[in-house]
């Protein structure tokens, strides 16, 4: 899923841990892996100020396709959480 895994490069590529990023928007630390991992999806508010605060667009961080050039450079790793198909 790439538009999860441009949350999460963008995340490190500001070198913020998952409680420092929640923390400056407002969510908790739990919520936020979980939108990570694609079992939530936030709010446009939450989604609004996680790509204010990570200074890209929500689509760049949401809506990201796989093929298409990735907000950040480096390499991806998928969540340890199990993740489901969506629909």
């Amino acid at each position: 899923m790439g538009q999860l895994n441009s949350l999460v490069e963008a995340r490190k590529g500001k070198k913020l841990t998952q409680e420092q990023l929640a923390g400056a928007v407002g969510i908790t630390r739990a919520y936020l892996a979980n939108i990570e991992c694609g079992r939530h999806v936030p709010s446009l508010q939450v989604a609004y100020r996680l790509a204010i605060r990570l200074g890209y667009s929500i689509e760049m961080l949401f809506f990201h396709q796989r093929g298409s050039p990735a907000p950040l450079k480096g390499t991806s790793k998928s969540c340890p959480l199990k993740q489901r198909e969506v629909n």
